[in-house]
């Protein structure tokens, strides 16, 4: 076996893995009745018994007690086990190895967890339920590093497709809505599941008593087997189509299937008289043709290497539907991953960039409610600074009235003091007649007097400090009011600018709609540029042909002229060509002696492991037993697998 099979063993190996850990880990979630993460040793040796003699291999059980010392497993440690010690001693050249019935071992175990109702009240039979875990198994969702994300679970948008596909089979029509029921019975799930994820329990459950509770079970064993078929054998699309005959030219209708490899029909929708079958290369081309007058409508072509095969169909969206499917069939031929994972993993690629999107736009509103209530925040804080100096307003006009009160109080005592003072004049002039005899009277009134003119001078700076200050608290009403007048204006700015903001919005959200309708007339100058294209291409294909014969033809004329002068250089070129090929031989020499050197000493390294592997001693309760190790079982050690099989838990 040179080095090149080893490695295209270990890739199939790999792959196999890669798709059987799914299933081996419900086994083993079965196993864990206590939900503790860990498995007893001596129940997984079982299990390991029944998956190793599926795959041509025994005593993988007892190597079981030398890789894990503990009595319990974890899911992590057993699926590493599985993968460096059993998958890898397979021998995939043997014919032996059927790792399909890796699937029938471990849905044993885990139909007593998934199907333990009364059989009498299931409409479900078991075999459609081992088809639906499959389909479940293919869809469940893996990390961006392609490690699978435990528990196992799918996404609810994969969900929704499968019941939708469900509900077309039996010819009900689909509601999004209900889709929001079993979203709410997830709250039951189990507090390690993924909020947007579904188990396989729970998808089960709700098929059983809610989408299929009326339906019988002959009917639910032919929409599953129909689903079945779609996911596991990678069907495109089926359905009827009228074809016309090659040879007669008559029309008959067929129920076609079409897959990334061929395009076959039948009799019948059981598919159980095959009719023809279509391989899809990439060389294949689809032609819609126009409809003529008394012929059938909504034709096209399929060109294949063989023979073109004009087909029919109902009505024009089904025309447009088959079209579609055959190119997405010929542009798949050339990848190697099938054609439902690719859809997979582009459904999960827009699902993760349309959640990305969302958790975007939510971040945008809350920032936006936040500014909206700091500007609310604000806007209160400036009602309660209006408010105050509305109120130191009120009291400094409270002060004025209490000042002009005062005032009054002191013009009338100046008016008092006026009718006193013309008094006192009067009872002067009185006594002027009795001046003489009271002298010392009047000096006494004439001391009164200064005195009251001086209380006078004292009234007129009260009343003229009273009138600065009346101007003063004037200027400070002024300044006040001009306070109020601007918070008035910079209220006003915010509502038009809180007003701007909403219709900002609304024109965000028309240029969206506008935007969505721009890209699907986009998608329809698409296909006719593609058509136009593959127009053009066919006839410069024809042009180049045509030149290509013209030169061939000139060739062959020099060729005629220059015979003698082509001989001599032919001898010439074989000579180059042979001295080519002997340094080629030279290298390619070279080449096997270094991986023959690298080949002899990977097998010493091989053959030492096993040596050291043989000298473990395993202890049994009987006395130390040494085990025997066939060649084709060598544990090739760490490393021997890449790190795609290490199993990441989900936090």
């Amino acid at each position: 076996m040179n080095l090149n099979n080893i490695c295209d063993q270990t890739a199939v190996k790999m792959a196999a893995f890669q798709e059987k850990r799914k299933c081996i880990w419900h086994a083993f979630n079965a196993l864990d009745e206590q939900g503790l993460g860990v498995v007893p040793k001596t129940q997984l040796k079982v299990l390991t018994h029944n998956i190793s003699n599926s795959l041509g291999y025994t005593g993988a059980e007892e190597q079981l007690d030398i890789y894990v010392k503990d009595t319990s497993v974890s899911s992590k440690d057993y699926l590493e086990f599985l993968a460096m010690v059993v998958f890898d001693a397979v021998d995939v050249q043997s014919g032996n190895a059927n790792f399909n019935k890796v699937d029938d071992v471990c849905w044993m175990l885990c139909a007593r967890k998934y199907r333990n109702k009364d059989k009498d009240s299931m409409n479900i039979r078991d075999k459609d339920a081992f088809k639906l875990w499959k389909v479940f198994n293919l869809l469940v969702e893996c990390n961006e590093k392609n490690e699978l994300i435990l528990p196992l679970a799918i996404d609810f948008e994969e969900v929704e497709i499968l019941y939708q596909k469900l509900m077309h089979s039996l010819g009900k029509a689909w509601d999004s809505q209900n889709i929001a029921q079993v979203r709410q019975s997830s709250g039951s799930e189990p507090a390690n599941y993924a909020p947007k994820s579904c188990s396989f329990q729970l998808f089960l459950d709700a098929l059983e008593v809610g989408y299929l509770k009326d339906v019988g079970a002959s009917a639910v064993s032919h929409i599953v087997d129909s689903l079945f078929k779609e996911m596991m054998d990678d069907v495109i699309k089926k359905g009827w189509l009228t074809k016309k005959g090659h040879i007669v030219g008559s029309w008959k209708e067929r129920w076609f299937v079409l897959t990334p490899n061929s395009l076959t029909y039948y009799t019948g929708e059981d598919e159980r008289e095959t009719k023809g079958e279509v391989p899809i290369l990439s060389t294949c081309k689809i032609e819609a043709l126009n409809d003529k007058t008394g012929g059938k409508p909504n034709r096209f072509l399929l060109v294949s290497e063989s023979r073109p095969f004009e087909l029919s169909t109902k009505d024009l969206k089904t025309k447009n539907e088959w079209i579609t499917a055959l190119q997405e069939a010929i542009g798949h031929t050339k990848r190697e991953v099938s054609y439902q994972k690719s859809m997979l993993e582009k459904r999960r690629a827009e699902r993760v960039e349309k959640r990305k999107l969302l958790r975007e736009e939510a971040q945008r509103k809350q920032e936006m409610e936040e500014r909206l209530m700091n500007q609310a925040h604000e806007l209160e804080a400036q009602k309660q600074e209006i408010a105050d100096a509305q109120a130191r307003y009120e009291e400094e006009l409270a002060h004025r009235e209490a000042e002009e009160e005062r005032r009054k109080e002191l013009e009338e005592m100046q008016l008092q003091l006026q009718k006193m003072l013309e008094d006192e004049r009067q009872a002067k002039k009185d006594e002027e007649v009795v001046r003489a005899l009271k002298e010392q009277l009047l000096e006494e009134e004439q001391q009164a007097r200064f005195e009251l003119e001086r209380l006078k001078a004292q009234q007129d700076e009260v009343i003229e400090a009273e009138k600065q200050r009346r101007a003063v608290l004037e200027q400070s009403r002024q300044e006040q009011e001009a306070m109020l007048e601007k918070e008035r204006q910079i209220r006003q700015e915010q509502a038009a600018t809180l007003e701007q903001e909403r219709s900002r919005l609304e024109k965000m959200e028309l240029e969206r709609k506008e935007a969505d309708e721009v890209h699907a007339e986009l998608e329809k100058l698409k296909a006719e540029q593609d058509r136009v294209i593959e127009a053009e291409r066919q006839k410069r294909a024809e042009v180049e042909q045509s030149r290509q014969e013209q030169e061939a033809m000139l060739e062959k004329e020099r060729q005629i002229r220059q015979e003698q002068m082509a001989a001599l250089n032919q001898e010439r070129l074989h000579l180059e060509k042979l001295e080519l090929e002997r340094r080629a031989a030279d290298e390619r020499l070279q080449e096997a002696s270094v991986k023959l050197l690298e080949a002899e000493k990977q097998k010493q390294e091989l053959e030492a492991k096993v040596q050291a592997r043989k000298e473990i001693v395993i202890t049994r309760l009987a006395g130390p037993i040494t085990p025997q190790f066939k060649q084709a079982a060598t544990h090739r050690g760490d490393g021997a697998f890449p790190k795609e099989f290490l199993i990441v838990q989900q936090p």
